[in-house]
C-alpha cells in the first residue's frame, strides 16, 4: 500500500524461493521438503524516483507449523478516525497468549516487549490521523513465538454527512 496513492509493483529477492503473478505469490513446494519455514523477503516498489520501495520478510511454513500467528480485521483502509476490529481466532498453538501493537512504521523502530502490548484474542483500535500504519500481533505459547503484520492506511476524513436538503416553501 502506497501512502501517496501510487500503483505498487512487487519483486522477489534473486535466488527467493516461489513467484509472484502481479501481487500474489505462490511456491509449489517440493515434495522431499523438511517441515519447518521458509523466509522469503518480497520488495514493493512505486516507480517513483528516490526511496520508493519497501521491503518484507514473510514465512512460508512447510507443515503444520507448532505456532503461528493469523490476524483478521474487519478492514484495513478507511477514512479518519478509522476503527479497526481484529481478531487472532485463526492463529495456530497451544495455550496461546495474544499482544498487539498498533503503529505508525519508523526505520529505527524497536518493537514493544510482550508484557506492554495490547492483550486479548480479539481486540480494537481506532487511528486518529491519516497515514500508513501497521498492526502486529504476537502469539506466544507452548511452541514459541511467531508475529504476524499488515499495513492499514488511514485516509483524510470527508467530514460529517449533511444533512439532506428538503423542501423548500
Amino acid at each position: 500500500m502506497d501512502p501517496e496513492g501510487f500503483g505498487l509493483r512487487f519483486f522477489l529477492r534473486s535466488g527467493e524461493v516461489g513467484e509472484l503473478d502481479g501481487n500474489v505469490f505462490s511456491w509449489k513446494c517440493p515434495a522431499k521438503a523438511k517441515n519447518g519455514p521458509r523466509t522469503v523477503s518480497v520488495i514493493a516498489s512505486d516507480g517513483t524516483s528516490g526511496n520508493s520501495y519497501a521491503g518484507k520478510r514473510i514465512t512460508v511454513h512447510v507443515g503444520k507449523p507448532k505456532i503461528s500467528a493469523r490476524i483478521a480485521a474487519d478492514r484495513l483502509v478507511g477514512a479518519a478516525p478509522l476503527t479497526v476490529n481484529v481478531s487472532a481466532a485463526g492463529s495456530i498453538g497451544a495455550r496461546l497468549a495474544y499482544g498487539w501493537d498498533f503503529y505508525a512504521p519508523a526505520l529505527k523502530r524497536k518493537p514493544s516487549a510482550f508484557e506492554k502490548l495490547v492483550q486479548g484474542k480479539s481486540v480494537s483500535h481506532t487511528f486518529e490521523k491519516p497515514g500508513a500504519y501497521e498492526i502486529a500481533l504476537t502469539v506466544r505459547g507452548a511452541g514459541g513465538t511467531d508475529t504476524e503484520t499488515v499495513g492499514v492506511l488511514v485516509t483524510k476524513g470527508r467530514g460529517p454527512p449533511r444533512p439532506a436538503a428538503g423542501p423548500t416553501q
